[in-house]
């Protein structure tokens, strides 16, 4: 095989592997646009999420208001119970 030969093959394969880091090249730079994309896209929705959560403050802090309420009133209800039961049970045994 002469030199020149070889120097051919040398040349061809260096130009596959130019060619092969040109194609990483660019898919990088479509993965660079797509994550760019994607983290306008984040930042919307992380804005959106605070906002919803913003108006849902009022609301969770009626239910934990109503569900203070509901509990009272259940407390009451056995403590009522309870002493409606005890007078019952000493006006029978008089």
């Amino acid at each position: 095989m002469s030199d020149i030969n070889l120097w051919e093959i040398i040349l061809a394969k260096f130009d596959k592997h130019e060619e092969k880091m040109d194609v990483l090249l660019k898919q990088q730079g479509e993965m660079n646009v797509i994550l760019a994309l994607q983290e306008v896209s984040l930042a919307e929705h992380i804005k959106r999420t605070d906002i919803l959560e913003a108006k849902l403050e009022p609301v969770e802090k009626h239910v934990d208001a109503v569900n203070v309420i509901l509990k009272i009133i259940g407390a009451l209800s056995v403590a009522a119970t309870i002493i409606i039961g005890a007078l019952k049970l000493v006006s029978e045994l008089h």
